[in-house]
């Protein structure tokens, strides 16, 4: 028996046949012929319209979708006067409630220690990545990982990495003395 149709050592003669003359057209080569047009014709049928169903599909996403958006617009906008107040209350008029500052004439210099170390509370990789930068990069997964794992964990991991970044302390002392020479400069 022919598995295949093209196996068949007579489909050339059958298939120059099937344009010519119907009558010798074995039916296996026309039941193959007609699962082709057939699965042709669903096809088409199918790309070419999406029908009542498809329509309600997309009428119903586009309902979800919208009811998304309105959901998180007013979310996004509480979000954002959120950091505002914080903005203010940190680094506001007033001198903020991060005060950890030298205060001069011309300014106030603030350390973000006290920041980094919140950020590290909340989330830990975001705070490693404040206190070691781009080269913290495998702290930083091993902190996702701990995280996922258990969160009190990963948090003590990004509390002892961020308290004892010698990077960042280094940094803020280096742009601290920077700025106060600066200013000593000024005021001769």
């Amino acid at each position: 028996m022919v598995k295949y149709i093209k196996d068949d050592p007579n489909y050339k003669k059958y298939k120059n046949t099937l344009k010519t003359n119907s009558e010798y057209i074995p039916p296996y080569v026309r039941r193959y012929n007609d699962r082709i047009t057939r699965n042709k014709n669903n096809m088409s049928s199918i790309v070419s319209n999406s029908g009542p169903i498809g329509y309600i599909l997309i009428l119903f996403l586009d309902k979800v979708i919208e009811i998304i958006y309105d959901l998180v617009k007013p979310t996004f906008r509480l979000f954002w006067e959120g950091v505002d107040v914080i903005q203010n209350a940190t680094f506001g008029e007033f001198g903020g409630l991060l005060n950890i500052a030298a205060t001069k004439t011309d300014g106030t210099c603030y350390t973000f220690r006290a920041f980094r170390l919140i950020l590290t509370i909340l989330t830990p990789p975001i705070g490693i990545f404040l206190s070691k930068g781009v080269k913290g990069w495998f702290s930083m997964i091993i902190a996702v990982i701990l995280c996922y794992f258990n969160y009190f964990i990963g948090i003590i991991y990004g509390i002892v990495l961020t308290m004892n970044s010698r990077y960042a302390d280094k940094y803020e002392t280096r742009q601290y003395n920077k700025i106060m020479e600066e200013l000593n400069a000024n005021k001769q």
